[in-house]
């Protein structure tokens, strides 16, 4: 993912990564635009490594994060 908005729930003292709620992501890669966020995370030409093996279901689709380089 190019860019996410996690909200992570500030009444938790010690968090981890179930705290997270995912309530928008962008991405410049044009397969991924339109997928669901849980789906995107582990499509192709990803080059992230990973820390969660499972990401459930947000209801989140991925938008468009526009191209500001030429790099796309």
């Amino acid at each position: 993912m190019a860019f996410s908005l996690p909200r992570i729930h500030s009444s938790k003292k010690h968090r981890s990564k179930v705290d997270i709620e995912v309530v928008a992501a962008f991405d410049i890669d044009k397969r991924k635009v339109g997928m669901e966020v849980n789906e995107a995370i582990f499509a192709a030409s990803n080059c992230t490594a990973r820390f969660c093996q499972y990401v459930p279901k947000t209801g989140v689709a991925v938008g468009w994060a526009g191209c500001l380089t030429a790099l796309s």
